[in-house]
């Protein structure tokens, strides 16, 4: 594995300083931003799907010292407000779900995406997905009600696709998420089933009068978004937004008991070792200060993460292997075996079951 030096350097240094100076309003001004590579820093922010967040930084630069040239800082500003506009659409959408799920008398909960900008400074400028909807009833009567509007439902074994919108993407989640290895997915679901009433009940007000709507608390985002951050790190590539959403939560805080709840619980679920690596990354490429880890960072599993971030970006966009998946399924197998080969040193449990949960989810599936 390649060493610190050779991971962060030159430009991708320049660059995660100015990240952090974005993060935190009380991060200093950058050093040597005259050197800075404006157009590198805009392709680094469009890779790792943080434009906007980068933004935030450009917006705080003193008037007469060292900014983008004018034509690009133009085009920064009118894709930070084509994100902000599609914000607005998503909460509106995910809103009047929940409001159909109601009428249908079930609950609906908002995972990641929409709940999780809520904890940046300026919700608007988080790169927005699709809208993950956690439904509260049986998957008889989350499948009834997407039939509703679908001839033909493409299921999983944790949700089912909603594709009544051209403009974005819905997914109906009969669980937020799973784990490949079963012991540890069991004790995920319990874990999940014990925190379902506080989730559904726990709302916020959206952006831009879009209205209230139920999503995680910060207990259970804690464990959940580090399963989603290593589904993505397995599955799909990783990239610097999962980790901005991580950052914000644990910077929200959390008390000795609660940290002491979650160590066991990530521990029982076989991802202590990968959680201490998510600390690495946090603390290293974006800044989070000690009080705010959940554990002792592990700074040799955490520059294997590193690398990973940096040559993938999110969703494997940078990597050009994952441009053939979807394509070539032979192909799409062997680049994702080699992948999860790599892994087997960095999160076992889940690496040497994966494709064994694959096939028993397609049996789950057909069953159900």
């Amino acid at each position: 594995m390649e060493t610190e030096s050779r991971l962060i350097s030159g430009d991708l240094a320049k660059y995660l300083e100015f990240l952090r100076f974005c993060l935190d309003a009380a991060c200093p001004l950058p050093s040597d931003l005259e050197q800075m590579d404006w157009t590198g820093l805009y392709d680094f922010g469009r890779k790792q799907a943080i434009i906007g967040v980068l933004y935030q930084g450009i917006q705080r630069l003193p008037e007469g010292g060292s900014r983008p040239p004018k034509d690009l800082e133009l085009k920064w500003l009118t894709t930070t407000e084509k994100i902000r506009q599609k914000n607005q659409m998503l909460n509106l959408v995910a809103v009047k779900l929940a409001s159909n799920l109601k009428k249908a008398g079930m609950r609906g909960c908002l995972l990641k995406g929409q709940g999780n900008a809520m904890l940046y400074p300026d919700p608007s400028v988080r790169i927005c997905g699709d809208i993950d909807m956690w439904v509260d009833g049986t998957r008889r009567q989350v499948d009834d009600f997407a039939r509703q509007r679908l001839k033909k439902l493409d299921r999983s074994y944790h949700h089912v696709d909603y594709p009544i919108l051209r403009e974005v993407a819905i997914e109906l989640h009969y669980t937020p998420g799973y784990l490949c290895h079963f012991g540890h997915n069991a004790r995920l679901q319990r874990f999940f089933e014990e925190s379902k009433e506080s989730q559904f009940s726990n709302f916020v007000e959206l952006p831009g009068e879009a209205g209230a709507i139920a999503v995680p608390t910060s207990g259970l985002n804690r464990i959940y978004e580090l399963v989603h951050v290593m589904h993505h790190f397995i599955n799909h590539g990783i990239g610097l937004r999962h980790f901005i959403d991580y950052y914000y939560l644990l910077k929200q805080g959390f008390t000795a008991e609660e940290q002491k709840h979650d160590v066991e619980l990530l521990d029982k679920l076989g991802m202590k070792k990968f959680a201490a690596g998510i600390m690495y990354v946090l603390q290293d490429m974006l800044g989070l200060p000690d009080r705010c880890l959940l554990l002792q960072p592990d700074k040799h599993l955490g520059q294997t993460i590193e690398w990973q971030v940096i040559s993938e970006g999110n969703f494997g966009k940078i990597d050009a292997r994952y441009a053939s998946l979807g394509k070539n399924v032979v192909q799409r197998f062997f680049i994702k075996t080699s992948k999860v080969a790599r892994l087997l040193n960095v999160v076992p449990a889940e690496a040497s079951t994966i494709h064994v949960a694959t096939l028993w989810h397609r049996i789950y599936v057909a069953t159900h």
